[in-house]
């Protein structure tokens, strides 16, 4: 059986997150699908959405600043 691990990665995005997040979890896979969703430190209500849904699982972690350029 296969399995994959979805990564949503989301800073200040509460008007979508939660779009997404279903998107998500309404997805057909032919064996387990776990679902991160990473809260970048974001200062609005983005870790609050995330944390409240069932089959997701929320990280929160301190904002990394986006890429870097050398």
């Amino acid at each position: 059986m296969k399995s994959v691990s979805i990564i949503i990665s989301a800073y200040n995005a509460e008007r979508t997150i939660a779009e997404c997040q279903h998107a998500a979890i309404n997805l057909r896979w032919p064996g387990t699908v776990e679902i991160v969703g990473v809260n970048d430190g974001s200062v609005d209500r983005t870790a609050y959405i995330t944390s409240s849904f069932t089959g997701v699982r929320p990280i929160s972690v301190e904002n990394g600043g986006g890429c870097t350029r050398n």
